[in-house]
């Protein structure tokens, strides 16, 4: 009887395991608000020149990244590279927004905030 239970024991970690190491890419580094923002955030500071970035803000009541861009840049290589730089398990709790102006208006606007 003692082989039998240390058997299914032995049974039942070595099918936890496995179930682990098939689903270890369903599980984020970190989970929490804070390590998933900051990832973000890499990311945008990241493409910040190559894509004409003026501003973002990844919302923390409103699940939105709002991103300020030049008109002149290609939003849809943007968007293609957001979504292959962010973990899709981060990107399934946001929505993009991107506002695509002139920079010399996005700075003016920037300017009038502040």
């Amino acid at each position: 009887m003692k082989k039998f239970i240390s058997g299914l024991i032995v049974g039942a970690i070595v099918v936890s395991m496995i179930n682990i190491f098939i689903n270890k890419d369903d599980v984020t580094v970190s989970d929490s608000k804070e390590a998933r923002v900051d990832r973000i955030a890499s990311v945008l500071q990241d493409a910040w020149d190559e894509f004409g970035l003026f501003s973002f803000e990844i919302g923390d009541t409103d699940p939105t990244i709002w991103i300020g861009m030049d008109e002149t840049k290609n939003e849809q290589e943007l968007r293609e590279y957001l979504k292959g730089n962010i973990d899709k398990y981060d990107l399934i709790h946001y929505n993009i927004e991107i506002l695509k102006k002139d920079i010399q208006e996005l700075e003016k606007e920037h300017l009038a905030k502040l």
